[in-house]
Formats: C-alpha cells, sequence, structure tokens
C-alpha cells in the first residue's frame, strides 16, 4: 500500500472520480481517501467516530479540500486544521469552483499551498493534479502526519 495520503473532502461524487483518474492519468501512485462533509473531515482528521482506527485511515500528507461542503463548509474546516497541534502545518490545497477574489484572499490567510478552481475538462484536471506536484514533494517520502 502506497504510504502517500491524500484526504480528498468533496461531496460531489463526480469531482472524486475526476480526480482519482486525473491522479491515476499524471502517474501519481497515491492512497485517496475520500468524504464528502466537513463534519466526516473533523472526524477523520480526529480519529473520532468511524475513523477511529489510524491504521485504516491514516491521518494525511496533503488534504485537499472542497469549500463548499455541507455541515461545516471548507473554510470551518481549514480553520480546525490551522488550530491543532499535530495538523497546523498540514499541506491543504483547495479544489473549488469558487473563483471569488475573498476566497483566494481568505484561502491565503489560512495559509493553503495552493488555490485551484475546478475544471470542466479532464485535461484540466490532470493539470492541476500535476501542479499539486511540488507540494507533494516537500513531504513525500515522510512519515504521515502525527504517525
Amino acid at each position: 500500500m502506497n504510504s502517500f495520503t491524500i484526504l480528498h473532502v468533496e461531496d460531489d461524487p463526480n469531482d472524486v472520480f475526476l480526480v482519482r483518474r486525473a491522479f491515476a492519468k499524471a502517474g501519481l501512485a497515491v492512497r485517496l481517501e475520500a468524504i464528502s462533509s466537513g463534519d466526516q473531515a473533523l472526524e477523520y482528521l480526529s480519529a473520532t467516530g468511524p475513523y477511529a482506527d489510524r491504521e485504516r485511515y491514516p491521518l494525511p500528507d496533503l488534504v485537499l479540500l472542497d469549500l463548499k461542503l455541507p455541515g461545516l463548509n471548507g473554510f470551518e474546516v481549514l480553520d480546525w486544521i490551522r488550530a491543532t497541534g499535530v495538523l497546523r502545518g498540514a499541506p491543504v490545497v483547495i479544489l473549488s469552483s469558487s473563483d471569488h477574489p475573498d476566497d483566494r484572499q481568505h484561502a491565503a490567510e489560512l495559509e493553503v499551498a495552493q488555490y485551484f478552481t475546478k475544471s470542466a475538462t479532464f485535461t484540466e484536471a490532470v493539470d492541476y493534479v500535476r501542479r499539486m506536484l511540488p507540494v507533494s514533494a516537500t513531504i513525500a517520502g515522510e512519515p504521515a502526519l502525527g504517525c
């Protein structure tokens, strides 16, 4: 099993499928854990509820986060990540349909590694997945956060 884990927080199953395919097409072998709400993201990251088993649900090396989510939104999840000890410096990449300047500014203030606007085409999705490589390369080969 691959040791590089990405937590993909996305409520649209079509977007999850597109990102999975984009990683495969880009030749990036990662473990992609997809969850569909901000509330689930906090459970996963704090190892509570159905995600209590850290062997089965390891802390991610990278969080790929949508902003518009059911329950807690992406900014609320990001605020929690930045306020939580071991996760404070976790690399977070925003992948959102919003290209609003206020959203980009708020994300920058919360020190996201990158911000991508969701694409309409598979080719564009492969491109932004490949552009995540610099973020991934800074932590590749290191143990997952909190391990």
